[in-house]
């Protein structure tokens, strides 16, 4: 057709234009080029994989109901034999066997939560009625005082009970007392040894309840909390090595790491409890779980320090932070009980990471050595393991 003769060539039909820019100009381009896919690159962060390691068959033994799972069968049981045991012991005041049982299993993590909130409670409620019974006797026939003693006993329960419950029980009861002794029943004194009583009956039934229905190691739920930390101070160690970090990020790590480590400090409460009255009068050499939780609370100080400093330091230390990355993950390893975990490296510099470096070495040997593989009988061989087969 003449209208095609007439037409503009195409790209398709147009033959490529010669390349006229200069050699330089070329060589800088893909040098460009090349700086920008390394740039994208650095910003992808680097994980390290871990070796596969074989399926065990007892892994899927040890499995079984979740921590919430066994903590509300646990909840179940203590209420309803406080209910049981309140209602025939103490018939007109069996609530207290009953909230005693809630208050130490409803918040409690594990078994020793359990047993440490009932000594709390216990010896709060057995001081708290020994002074609200002298207390009682100090305000009576004055209504005015005896009320101003019952604001200043809630006060300062309310104002302490996130630091010791303990105090919290004891001016719960102290506050009785008085408001007794106001109400005009005179037998304060034995109305309060009840109280004592019926709470150090609740606690037995959540102790009973924690370690016979399902119960949850301590331990168990301290190396859930740490493992949680170490993953939070492994990412933050990986925005630390950026080329150029981001300050909200490194603040929202730094704030993770904070949770982390109160979570875990509030798991290893009952564990610094046992190694203050019992531990520390047995003669081993052994390390406390709370110590290696009080370690790795130190590690989480000492990343969490190394946010603040500038980035120039940050850049220079590059592939020394890359070093203290690799030895949390060994630490995590060995929290995991893996065989394959190996001691942490030493980082001479910069001076700024060792010591960081050093609580994770100690870290790492306070943490117990992963259980050795159970061994055949004598004149009993496993069976060699298959032959690697090729992929298709």
């Amino acid at each position: 057709p003449a209208d095609s003769a007439t037409a503009p060539p195409t790209a398709a039909t147009r033959s490529p234009a010669p390349d006229t820019a200069p050699p330089s100009a070329v060589l800088t381009r893909a040098l460009d080029d090349l700086t920008a896919a390394a740039a994208a690159v650095r910003r992808v962060r680097a994980r390290e994989v871990p070796t596969p390691e074989a399926p065990r068959a007892a892994r899927s033994a040890r499995k079984g109901p979740q921590p919430q799972t066994r903590l509300t069968a646990q909840l179940a049981a203590a209420m309803g034999a406080a209910f049981a045991a309140g209602h025939l012991l103490f018939p007109h005041h069996w609530t207290w066997t009953v909230i005693t049982a809630f208050v130490v299993c409803s918040a409690a993590r594990s078994r020793g939560d359990v047993v440490h909130r009932s000594g709390l409670r216990i010896g709060g409620a057995f001081a708290g009625a020994v002074t609200g019974t002298l207390a009682a006797h100090l305000v009576a026939g004055s209504p005015p005082l005896g009320v101003a003693v019952i604001f200043c006993y809630l006060f300062v329960g309310l104002w302490l009970r996130d630091v010791n419950y303990a105090v919290w029980a004891f001016c719960v009861t102290s506050l009785l007392a008085v408001m007794y002794s106001l109400n005009g029943e005179h037998d304060t004194a034995a109305l309060l040894l009840q109280r004592p009583e019926g709470i150090l009956l609740g606690s037995a039934c959540g102790i009973l309840a924690a370690y016979f229905v399902l119960p949850l190691r301590t331990e168990t739920v301290m190396r859930g909390r740490a493992a949680r930390a170490l993953q939070v101070v492994q990412d933050l160690l990986a925005a630390l090595r950026e080329p150029t970090p981001d300050p909200a990020a490194l603040r929202e790590l730094a704030r993770a790491a904070d949770l982390a480590a109160g979570d875990l400090a509030t798991a290893a409460s009952s564990a610094r409890a046992h190694r203050a009255l019992i531990h520390r009068h047995r003669r081993t050499a052994a390390p406390h779980a709370a110590d290696w939780a009080d370690t790795l609370a130190l590690c989480v100080r000492e990343a969490r320090a190394l946010a603040a400093l500038p980035p120039a330091d940050l850049a220079a230390a590059r592939a020394p932070l890359g070093l203290t990355a690799r030895n949390v993950a060994q630490v995590r390893r060995r929290l995991g009980h893996r065989p394959d975990a190996q001691p942490p490296r030493p980082v001479a510099a910069p001076a700024l990471l060792r010591p960081l470096n050093d609580a994770l070495a100690t870290l790492y040997d306070q943490l117990p050595a992963p259980p050795a593989p159970p061994q055949a009988p004598q004149g009993l061989h496993p069976d060699p393991a298959p032959a690697p087969t090729a992929a298709p």
